[in-house]
């Protein structure tokens, strides 16, 4: 509880959903939801999945020569690989509309997709400004 009034929460995403409708927001934001399945990894999941691994660690290791903001290149993922693929794409070093593009993406598929495509953009362009260039 802050002085003013004001209650800051800590919250835990437990499952996914789809904002269906918001709501009346008074006094805070609220919106009609969907779940969505669960995110399951198929064949040649866990190896896309470890290749993306290395892309995004690679970029925050970058990142952090570069001096500029990132999560830590160390940062520890969650065993489970559904849960961990979305780790991923939430601390990808990425702008807020790349991050949702990712984090809307349904199937994990076209998810690792779009983060190897994304993340290989994003080491071509730091290892040209680590270069100088």
């Amino acid at each position: 509880m802050m002085p003013d009034g004001l209650i800051h929460l800590r919250t835990v995403g437990t499952r996914r959903v789809r904002v269906r409708r918001w709501l009346e927001d008074d006094p805070y934001p609220q919106a009609d939801v969907e779940d969505l399945a669960p995110c399951e990894l198929g064949p040649g999941g866990q190896e896309a999945l470890a290749a993306a691994e290395r892309q995004v660690r690679q970029a925050l290791a970058m990142r952090a020569e570069l001096a500029e903001p990132a999560a830590p290149y160390n940062v520890e993922l969650d065993p489970d690989p559904a849960v961990a693929l979305f780790q991923l794409a939430a601390v990808a070093p990425l702008g807020p509309v790349d991050h949702q593009r990712l984090l809307e993406a349904e199937d994990p598929s076209v998810l690792l997709a779009m983060l190897d495509d994304l993340m290989s953009e994003e080491i071509a362009v730091l290892a040209s400004r680590l270069a100088g260039n």
